[in-house]
């Protein structure tokens, strides 16, 4: 049977969570996707988002919230107008 490490068991779960290295803007899906971004206290998303991605400004955390992916997101009636038109440019 193969025996893991603490170190081992530890960098899986960062690399997991994307905390292993800071990433590009380009990332930003991959990196909210592994283990999405909570908002639990208010502001923790920025932080969570800021450690991986070091380069984004809060304007455009913000912009990629409201007006980029939120705008597809859909709700549980798979309903995405109203989304779109309240977000959207």
């Amino acid at each position: 049977m193969l025996e893991l490490s603490s170190q081992q068991i530890r960098y899986f779960r960062l690399c997991s969570h994307h905390l292993d290295r800071t990433y590009r803007k380009e990332d930003c899906l991959a990196v909210a996707g592994a283990c999405g971004l909570q908002n639990s206290p208010p502001g923790a998303w920025e932080t969570a988002l800021y450690t991986r991605i070091p380069e984004l400004s809060p304007a455009q955390m913000d912009g990629l919230l409201y007006r980029v992916h939120f705008a597809a997101c859909h709700t549980y009636s798979g309903r995405t107008d109203d989304y779109r038109q309240k977000y959207s440019g």
